[in-house]
């Protein structure tokens, strides 16, 4: 296993997501400052963007989500990206085309930040800093692209953190501690999972929670029942059943104690920001800077490190094949990660 901080001309404007493009060639990433970048697979980390463009044209803010079509449409992947000021667009990989959407009021559609973003053919479903999910349907014709507002769902009492998408489910996580499960398109709930967790400060809308879809779902920030420590939470479909992961590795390698010993002391409790499902096994990051390797057979942490450069992660996208993923971080490095090296 190896991870590679790529270096880039980014300096110290913080990276706020990241997506692959389905056929693994490309990579676009959402910036602080506004900057939305696309990168060749090969020249990402010579800093080499095909294109640069600016959130001024999308209403303003920074860019808090983005999000490649999973199939084409109008024989291009379209690009969805969201704003700090809740307006989302969509894009081309070959030109910056935002369009005029009248019947959006100008684009913006949450109050604040987007924090995930969801393609289902031709439909996007976004969340953000409301209670509100949208889901916007995409349309093609000689006039060029519209997108108009399908459905919208008072989904949680706080704030929707973040999304994902398996078959016909959609699951949403919130702020008050819910994880929803939606079916889709009815938007039916089929399930609710309520965390009893410690009164706390009212949470940061900075905070990176999202889940993630693959075999299974995997759920974000949550803590186990009968430990009260983070730990990894793994919701399968086809019962609902609820697995519960440790975040920790019973190993007797040196620094793999050194980083037990350090999560252990951490003022905080350890979660789970994102992850993402590769060939073998799920990739995990958690706060602190620690990215691990979970088994798909024994559900038990294989493999793990802590970031170097330290970093602090916002995001993370998976190949198609599965074979490698990259990371992006506030600090304004995308790191690349792929199983060049043995993991015994």
């Amino acid at each position: 296993m190896a991870v590679i901080a790529l270096t880039t001309a980014q300096g110290n404007i913080g990276i706020n997501c990241i997506d692959i493009q389905p056929d693994n060639s490309r990579i676009v990433i959402g910036c602080e400052d506004g900057n939305i970048k696309y990168y060749r697979f090969e020249a990402i980390h010579k800093d080499q963007c095909i294109l640069t463009c600016s959130s001024s044209i999308f209403g303003g803010g920074g860019i808090t989500a983005i999000k490649y079509s999973k199939v084409k449409l109008n024989n291009e992947y379209m690009i969805a990206c969201g704003s700090s000021e809740g307006y989302i667009e969509l894009i081309t990989r070959r030109e910056i085309r935002p369009e005029k959407w009248s019947n959006l009021a100008g684009s913006k559609l949450h109050t604040y930040d987007i924090k995930d973003i969801e393609w289902i053919n031709q439909d996007i479903i976004s969340c953000g800093i409301d209670n509100i999910i949208y889901i916007c349907h995409v349309s093609c014709n000689e006039d060029g692209f519209r997108l108009k507002i399908s459905r919208k769902i008072r989904a949680h009492e706080g704030w929707v953190t973040g999304l994902a998408v398996l078959n016909n489910f959609i699951l949403s996580q919130g702020s008050e501690n819910k994880v929803k499960v939606w079916n889709y398109p009815s938007f039916a709930q089929v399930l609710e999972i309520r965390y009893e967790q410690e009164e706390a400060d009212e949470e940061s809308v900075e905070v990176i929670r999202k889940p993630s879809a693959g075999l299974w779902f995997a759920l974000a920030g949550t803590r186990s029942g009968r430990t009260g420590e983070g730990c990894l939470t793994i919701l399968r479909p086809e019962n609902w059943n609820i697995i519960e992961i440790p975040l920790s590795l019973i190993s007797s390698e040196g620094d793999t104690n050194i980083l037990l010993k350090r999560k252990r002391h951490e003022e905080n409790v350890v979660e789970v920001l994102c992850s993402g499902f590769l060939n073998k096994g799920l990739l995990v990051v958690t706060s602190g800077g620690y990215l691990s390797l979970f088994s798909y057979i024994d559900f038990t942490m294989i493999w793990e490190t802590m970031l170097q450069p330290a970093a602090e992660i916002t995001d993370l996208a998976t190949a198609s094949d599965g074979n490698w993923a990259v990371l992006s971080s506030a600090e304004g490095l995308p790191f690349y990660v792929t199983f060049e090296e043995n993991l015994n």
